[in-house]
């Protein structure tokens, strides 16, 4: 389902397919937040937009405190990459 969402967010700028990735982010399974973040970062970077800023600090915040650490080190890694990097 997520991978549908995001096909839609990317080619269709829905933001309603986004919203719903954004869910993704919180939900109590760690692999399924991981998997909405690389989603959401490939939809918006793909469609070259920019990730909008309350993203960027709630990925921020999974870095800092998800309460699964292999979240944390991979979302960390996604925020060293030059387009996080232009925002800090």
């Amino acid at each position: 389902m997520l991978w549908g969402l995001a096909r839609i967010a990317r080619f269709h700028n829905v933001a309603e397919a986004y919203a719903a990735l954004r869910e993704g982010l919180v939900d109590r399974r760690s692999e399924v937040r991981l998997t909405a973040a690389n989603l959401i970062l490939d939809a918006y970077l793909t469609a070259r937009r920019d990730v909008p800023s309350d993203i960027v600090s709630q990925l921020r915040q999974m870095a800092r405190s998800d309460p699964d650490a292999d979240v944390q080190r991979v979302i960390g890694r996604y925020l060293r990459e030059p387009w996080a990097q232009a925002l800090a």
